[in-house]
């Protein structure tokens, strides 16, 4: 008798905790991961708040979205994707209008213009490694005075070497008369 009680005590929290058929219902699970679920089959329609009914997603075409491009408050309808598939091709979307295909966009490696490309003018005085036109070297020329031109120009002058080779044979200016060293 004893044996029969000690085995009913051990086998009574078994039979509590086991799980009973048909399987128990969960209300909010959250699945991480892949469930396969075999002939599932819903007592009510799935509902999305705010999403799309399941009864509206019918088949579409290829290269197809259900988009609202209307640019206002709209059911979603089908909307056919333009082929961006060349190059210098890229899809673009347009409030109202939907997805178009932009063309003739330079690739981001060698890309190559078309027209006069224009770039800013920097400032005088910036040395940075901005894209700059060539403005900004005229403007720096153009303003400076002619007293400061010289003054960098005889600088750079004297900065030259004062030897040459015996056989370098230069001309020079000798007051008006070309002679050769």
């Amino acid at each position: 008798m004893m044996k029969k009680l000690i085995a009913a005590a051990l086998f009574a929290p078994l039979s509590a905790l086991a799980q009973t058929y048909p399987s128990p219902t969960f209300n909010n699970i959250t699945v991480n991961g892949t469930a396969t679920i075999a002939n599932a089959t819903f007592t009510n329609p799935p509902s999305f708040p705010g999403g799309i009914a399941i009864s509206s997603l019918a088949n579409v075409a290829a290269n197809t979205v259900l988009a609202n491009v209307t640019s206002a408050t709209a059911g979603v309808t089908a909307f056919a994707m333009p082929s961006c598939s060349a190059t210098g091709n890229a899809l673009t979307y347009t409030s109202g209008t939907g997805f178009t295909c932009a063309t003739g966009l330079a690739s981001l490696a060698s890309p190559t213009f078309t027209g006069t490309p224009a770039a800013p003018t920097a400032t005088t005085g910036t040395n940075t490694t901005q894209i700059a036109t060539t403005a900004f070297v005229n403007s720096s020329i153009t303003g400076m005075s002619t007293s400061t031109f010289g003054a960098l120009y005889l600088a750079w002058f004297n900065s030259l070497p004062t030897t040459l080779p015996a056989s370098a044979g230069v001309l020079w200016n000798n007051g008006g008369v070309l002679s050769k060293s």
